[in-house]
């Protein structure tokens, strides 16, 4: 789950909308007190969804 905070925006993201439905990679763009703004894949706008929604894409490091 993300935490909604001013430094999560332009972090990467995983939504995951249900069981039965693929999972889609995003980027935050907008936090608001209750929801996320997410923009999906190649789309050129921003999707409202709720935090418990998504979870953070970890960075690779190189070594």
């Amino acid at each position: 789950m993300v935490v909604p905070s001013e430094s999560t925006i332009g972090r990467a993201v995983v939504y995951r909308r249900g069981e039965d439905d693929p999972p889609m990679t995003g980027i935050i763009t907008t936090v608001a007190p209750r929801r996320v703004f997410v923009r999906l894949g190649s789309k050129p706008y921003s999707v409202a969804v709720s935090p418990v929604e998504l979870d953070f894409i970890e960075l690779q490091t190189r070594s």
